[in-house]
């Protein structure tokens, strides 16, 4: 009776699993990944909160009994990326302009390469739609290319709003509808969706980088709970109504240690695919930034194949459609980045700031990081203002695997341990990595000091320096002590107390020192004149390299 049981139960598996339209294993991938994304999507914001209050807290902390060695040691091998060759410390380095634009043009190339294969794929998905007319290859290649438009606006320029290129897609998406004519309910669902979720997954500045690794998490969990569904199948087959024997509570031992096993091997597998996600962006293979520019293209050229509703569409020509168009996309880039060359010159940046709320503040500060990761690595301790802004997805992912902790710095170390446990490289890009260093309330004091160590050139945020900001005083009258002010390019505004200033800077280093740019924060230009005076400072014979 058993044996008849499994002999049925197996036929129907195989019908539901291989021979139908829609096979089981086309829809369970499908469940996976658009429940992954959708649970992402709602659960991102509160995961933000959480990360951002955690952080904070751990801020507060106080150091009570200082690391051991190898406990950096471990940190440097973790996180840590030495350049090879050290792109900060060369003999005879190139001029740090000319560096920056050479890198900057070779994204851009490949993002444009990336792009034009993203939108040419619309003349393959165009004839698998019902009834295609004559027009609509050339209309689905434009609709592609505006929906790529997205990540690869983020991919060139990271900083900055997109509303306007959302806007305009919206725009182009509602003119093709209207034109389209006997518009139902489907139309506009797929519309807004295929609108809003890759904004929402690769463009949104506070969001982007969590959704990725919540995706891949809750996908897995999905995985695990479909895997243990299938795993309570064989309790089927048990006899109903019989008095159990022992042979009947072993099989339900097997049965229950198979579901407890499907649910680990879906958890197991979305923690392997987070760790290996980390580690090929801490190895310079990925950035932070390619990634979700990416998703955004795994995800607007899955929409479009699911889309495909012509009957020679079937489930593995969407998989093979999919998986060649993304890999057309991806092998695109790969390439055109392989056929440029790349100079390795590049000069740390370390961002010193009043930590403030104001959005103007976060903006221009973004921007300025963002364009510096082109000249060489961005240094600044992590405030509780910017905690939001720089989320990467390396720290989502340590936050999700339970080890927050392991990102801050509990005490002072001698400078090279501290920039072995620091992503210094360039990426195969082309981009340098931010380093924030999240510190506890006893360590950030003396972390400032070792990176003032490491570092070229130095941007001090002054807005609104006054009496009040003891931190911001205590980096002024570090700078001034080492008589570093002629590598500090200053920005300030209105509310700048320019007398404190010179009081903390007063008897302190070398006489008659002073910052070698200030720039007006309220001045349009004030991004431009700030990245053109760190250039020149960084290229002048006051930086010096490292040891």
């Amino acid at each position: 009776m058993i044996s008849a049981c499994w002999a049925q139960m197996g036929t129907a598996l195989h019908i539901v699993w291989v021979d139908m339209d829609r096979p089981a294993w086309w829809m369970l991938a499908a469940l996976v990944v658009l429940a992954g994304l959708l649970g992402a999507l709602l659960l991102a914001p509160v995961l933000q909160w959480a990360y951002v209050r955690r952080v904070q807290r751990y801020m507060g902390f106080r150091e009570v009994q200082p690391p051991p060695r190898a406990w950096w040691d471990r940190q440097a091998r973790q996180f840590g990326r030495a350049p090879a060759p050290d792109a900060t410390a060369s003999a005879a380095p190139a001029p740090l302009a000319p560096c920056m634009a050479q890198r900057q043009a070779r994204i851009r190339r490949a993002t444009l390469a990336a792009w034009a294969v993203l939108a040419a794929g619309g003349l393959i998905i165009a004839p698998l739609q019902q009834d295609p007319g004559i027009w609509d290859p050339l209309l689905m290649v434009l609709f592609i290319a505006a929906l790529g438009a997205q990540p690869a606006l983020v991919n060139l320029r990271p900083d900055g709003s997109k509303w306007p290129l959302l806007a305009g897609i919206a725009v182009l998406t509602t003119v093709a509808l209207l034109f389209e004519g006997d518009l139902d309910s489907d139309d506009l669902i797929g519309a807004v969706v295929l609108l809003s979720v890759p904004y929402l997954v690769g463009v949104q500045r506070s969001l982007r980088a969590l959704v990725v690794p919540l995706t891949v998490l809750l996908g897995g969990l999905v995985l695990g709970a479909v895997l243990a569904l299938l795993a309570l199948v064989p309790g089927h087959c048990m006899n109903p109504g019989a008095e159990p024997t022992g042979g009947d509570w072993a099989a339900l031992g097997l049965v229950l240690a198979g579901v407890v096993a499907a649910f680990a091997t879906g958890l197991w597998l979305s923690a392997r695919l987070l760790d290996g996600l980390a580690r090929l962006i801490t190895r310079g293979w990925l950035s932070d930034l390619s990634v979700v520019a990416f998703s955004g293209v795994v995800l607007i050229t899955g929409l479009l194949v699911l889309s495909a509703d012509d009957p020679r569409a079937t489930a593995p020509v969407q998989l093979g459609l999919w998986l060649g168009w993304v890999l057309a996309v991806v092998g695109s880039y790969a390439l055109v980045l392989r056929r440029q060359p790349l100079p390795r010159h590049g000069r740390r940046l370390l961002m010193l700031r009043v930590f403030s709320p104001d959005r103007r503040a976060e903006r221009l500060l973004d921007a300025v990081q963002a364009r510096w990761q082109l000249a060489g690595p961005v240094l600044q301790i992590g405030g509780p203002d910017l905690v939001k802004l720089n989320l990467d997805i390396h720290e989502v992912i340590a936050f999700v695997n339970f080890r927050l902790h392991e990102l801050f710095q509990p005490a002072a170390v001698p400078a090279d341990v501290l920039a072995r446990s620091l992503d210094l490289g360039l990426d195969h890009e082309g981009r340098f990595r931010v380093n924030e260093l999240f510190c506890f309330d006893t360590s950030w004091k003396a972390v400032v000091e070792q990176l003032l160590d490491l570092s070229d050139v130095v941007l001090l945020d002054l807005r609104g320096f006054g009496p009040a900001r003891g931190g911001t005083a205590h980096e002024v009258e570090r700078l001034a002590d080492r008589g570093l002010l002629p590598r500090v390019v200053v920005v300030f505004d209105e509310h700048t107390d320019w007398p404190e200033f010179q009081r903390r800077v007063a008897g302190r280093g070398p006489a008659h020192q002073a910052p070698a740019l200030k720039v007006d924060a309220r001045d349009r230009q004030a991004l431009q004149a700030i990245t053109q005076g760190l250039v020149a400072v960084a290229d002048g014979p006051t930086a010096t390299s490292p040891t």
